[in-house]
């Protein structure tokens, strides 16, 4: 009778930790270590289940009537800048999962004696794996922590597991081992509390966003794609928050239990799996006159930091997409897809005078661009005053605000005078096989072959918007036209045999091309590089808009001096 008593409080005690799910027994999941157990580490002779772990007399502690040796380990707790708290260790109950899965103490080391096991190591211990967490905790998820919901936790999108919910807290409201793990019935393997992938296809993640509730994830591309980890068999939808992040890593390296900075995003953003190839458009930039954004290095993004001209160069890919939101195309989370769910900022112009406001999502791709491009660090020009739509010209990327409706006609297809422009119209955002990101040629020193502006330069730059007919071959449509109607930008392009008596764009255009203070981005002898980065000495004397004569520059051909062309 005795003994009957002890097992109903045993299981009872044990109950108060962890739920028994009855339509599934410990006897056939690895936990039953003993001679009969299904796994590879069991004992060579004990036929007993229960022994490794519980015992009716003696236990230590009492509760849960524990018989297994303790770890007298020190851990490294996982850190990181997002952590609303951290432990100082394990807690009790987690220790005892860790008297086996530290790899410190033998498995079959209980109370007064040892049993001997096949499959561990020759000290008896767990081997190297999965299941053997080690003692240095930075890679796994965090235990021991109280799930406090203050005003920084709900921007983190940490919630309370819903009442009922099979994920729970402890008596102390602590995220423990227990919380996610049922060490009794591996119903839904490993061990965990209720499924994580409901199928092959649908989504999955469940587990986790009984306390991670990520904003704009079930309408995110990664929250439905259906694209197929074909070493898994399951999609990544299903697989949902482990296509990214650890749970249980074994190196101790894991910072916001992510494997790798942009090797998370490539590991499927390479073309195995995701239909772009981001890591071919990266690798672009390894060619000798190629560009990209330097995702390479490592260890400087954080979610936290706070950006100014100070902070060090960096371009990991969270630092321009939110990869719980992306692709959420819902109201509420900005206007642009890839960008959905992350900040910019927005410039205030008063004259030219430059204030800034945060925006919470962005709208426009150029509010992402300007948290690092938009002032004249990194030996940049000041680019958001180029685009100032308070300057006498600038190419129009702000829909708000004033911008040129009339003009000249020598656009190609689908551009015009009132086309609004981001910057991805001219700059490939992950890498370029040309400097600066562009998306094509853009020739302007005197030692280019073809400069751009020039007979042969039709797949430049310039010419995916302005017409190259119009331009270089003369169709009508410029403003640059002689008092006799002749078209001054053909003449230009095609004057001469020799290159040097050929003029691209960059004769008398800045080279930076995103706005100027001058009408029509038109740079004078005395302007500044790297606005002016050639040989001209171009100075205009009168400007004639549409009525253009070579007496109203004053160049190394004109001098002032001639009559009407």
């Amino acid at each position: 009778m005795l003994i009957q008593v002890s097992r109903v409080m045993l299981l009872l005690l044990i109950s108060v930790l962890v739920p028994i799910y009855s339509s599934a027994s410990i006897l056939e999941t690895k936990h039953n270590l003993s001679v009969t157990g299904p796994g590879n580490i069991v004992a060579a002779t004990e036929d007993q289940v229960c022994i490794f772990c519980h015992t009716p007399h003696q236990a230590q502690p009492a509760v849960p009537l524990w018989n297994h040796q303790a770890t007298t380990a020190s851990f490294t707790m996982y850190t990181s800048s997002t952590a609303l708290e951290t432990a100082d260790g394990p807690g009790w109950s987690a220790l005892l999962c860790l008297s086996c899965h530290d790899g410190t103490v033998a498995v079959g080391a209980i109370q007064g004696r040892s049993i001997v096991m096949q499959g561990t190591t020759l000290n008896g211990l767990l081997p190297l794996g999965s299941t053997n967490l080690g003692t240095n905790f930075q890679d796994d998820h965090p235990i021991n922590i109280p799930l406090v919901i203050t005003a920084r936790a709900t921007s983190n999108h940490l919630v309370f597991p819903a009442p009922g919910d099979s994920v729970h807290l402890d008596l102390e409201g602590k995220v423990q081992c227990v919380s996610c793990h049922n060490v009794h019935s591996n119903r839904y393997p490993p061990f965990l509390v209720k499924s994580d992938a409901p199928d092959p296809i649908a989504p999955g993640g469940k587990l986790c966003q009984s306390c991670h509730a990520m904003q704009g994830w079930s309408e995110s591309v990664h929250g439905i794609a259906t694209d197929v980890l074909l070493s898994e068999g399951i999609s990544v939808a299903a697989k949902a928050c482990r296509n990214c992040h650890l749970v249980h890593g074994f190196n101790g390296l894991g910072e916001r239990l992510l494997p790798g900075e942009e090797e998370t995003c490539l590991s499927c953003h390479d073309g195995t799996v995701a239909a772009t190839n981001i890591k071919r458009e990266l690798e672009k930039g390894t060619l000798l006159l190629g560009s990209t954004h330097p995702v390479e290095l490592s260890g400087l993004h954080d979610p936290l930091e706070v950006w100014s001209d100070m902070t060090p160069r960096h371009a990991e890919c969270w630092d321009c997409h939110n990869p719980h939101a992306t692709g959420n195309s819902l109201a509420g989370f900005g206007g642009i897809p890839a960008l959905a769910g992350q900040s910019g900022v927005e410039p205030i112009y008063f004259g030219t005078n430059l204030s800034w406001q945060m925006v919470p999502f962005v709208e426009q791709e150029y509010q992402l661009c300007y948290k690092c491009h938009a002032t004249t660090a990194h030996g940049q020009t000041s680019i958001a005053q180029d685009f100032n739509f308070n300057n006498p010209s600038f190419h129009a990327i702000y829909p708000d605000h004033p911008r040129a409706t009339t003009g000249p006609s020598g656009f190609t297809t689908g551009w015009g005078w009132d086309s609004i422009l981001s910057c991805s119209d001219c700059h490939g955002p992950h890498g370029s096989i040309y400097p600066v990101l562009l998306k094509g040629r853009w020739q302007y020193a005197e030692n280019d072959l073809i400069l751009t502006g020039q007979v042969g330069s039709q797949d430049h730059l310039c010419f995916n918007c302005h017409s190259y007919d119009t331009y270089v071959t003369g169709n009508p449509g410029t403003n640059f036209k002689s008092v006799n109607g002749r078209n001054l930008h053909a003449k230009h392009s095609q004057l001469g045999s020799r290159i040097r008596n050929r003029f691209g764009c960059a004769g008398c255009h800045s080279v930076i091309p995103h706005g100027w203070g001058k009408p029509a981005l038109i740079v004078e002898k005395d302007d500044p590089p790297p606005y002016l980065k050639n040989r001209s000495n171009l100075e205009v004397l009168n400007w004639s808009s549409g009525n253009w004569a070579a007496r109203d520059c004053a160049t190394q051909c004109h001098r002032g001096q001639h009559g009407p062309d």
